[in-house]
């Protein structure tokens, strides 16, 4: 992978906290093809789905790979990305409209879950990348249109950074804000590209007045090409997040799960333009 540095001003929600909100009217994205099993990932020779989905190890993998000089560590982050887009029977199929399937899977001590979405974007890898690394505040509104504004904190090397975002406020709730980390990483097994996040402290960005501190306890923009089709993205996020403030986590797991479809929605259309613009 290109140690070119990543773009300033990354995103920091994979889901807008709009979703309390109604839906406005979103253009729908043409469905190309039916949807491939999820995910189109090989196994690992010493690692079945059976074991992938055992608790002990899959919590060791998610530490392996987010933490440190271990997350440079191609074998754990694989084997991370492979459980988070596994068929494991803890996913629960929550939501399938308009060519977007969303999952849900409860995390052991924690009163959030873990958001997964999965559709086929009308782009190739390589665009649906690069859009999800643009930082500027016109581009992401695209996908996120509740994002306000957000820049880098620090540049810990040429494809990994801690960032700042924050969301406007939607009353009577207080703006959220984040201070994450945002790991690009290839998956030369797998295939594709992963985008890892996590929710840091960072000196330079304490908690500021007037704003709610959300953490991204982990998350994931997986990139994959589609075998035959070079014009497509089989794309999948993961999302956990805490909002933190007075809502509740069991409100916030049910809207972001809904609202996750519209913005895959929202992803693919954008990746669909600026694919054409390219041509």
């Amino acid at each position: 992978m290109s140690a070119e540095p990543m773009q300033q001003r990354q995103q920091q929600f994979v889901i807008p906290l709009r979703t309390w909100l109604a839906h406005p009217s979103v253009p729908q994205l043409p469905q190309l093809m039916s949807l491939p099993p999820m995910p189109q990932l090989p196994s690992f020779p010493s690692l079945s789905v059976q074991k992938l989905g055992e608790k002990l190890r899959r919590r060791r993998r998610h530490k392996a790979a987010r933490g440190g000089a271990a997350g440079d560590n191609t074998a754990a982050i694989e084997a991370m990305v492979s459980d988070s887009a596994s068929s494991d029977e803890t996913w629960e199929l929550k939501v399938e409209r308009d060519g977007v399937r969303v999952w849900r899977r409860s995390v052991e001590g924690s009163a959030y879950d873990v958001i997964r979405g999965n559709g086929i974007l009308r782009a190739p890898p390589a665009v649906v990348l690069a859009l999800l690394k643009r930082g500027d505040p016109e581009t992401i509104r695209e996908y996120n249109p509740m994002y306000d504004e957000g820049h880098d904190l620090q540049q810990l090397d040429g494809s990994t950074k801690v960032s700042y975002g924050s969301v406007r406020s939607i009353f009577p709730f207080k703006p959220r804000d984040t201070v994450t980390r945002v790991a690009l990483r290839a998956l030369p097994n797998l295939g594709g590209h992963v985008m890892l996040l996590e929710a840091v402290d960072h000196p330079a960005m304490p908690e500021r007045q007037g704003f709610v501190r959300a953490k991204i306890v982990g998350g994931m923009h997986l990139v994959q090409p589609v075998v035959g089709r070079p014009m497509l993205t089989n794309y999948t996020f993961t999302q956990q997040v805490n909002v933190g403030g007075l809502i509740p986590a069991w409100l916030m797991n049910t809207l972001i799960a809904q609202d996750a479809v519209v913005f895959v929605q929202r992803l693919g259309k954008s990746a669909q333009v600026r694919s054409k613009g390219s041509r």
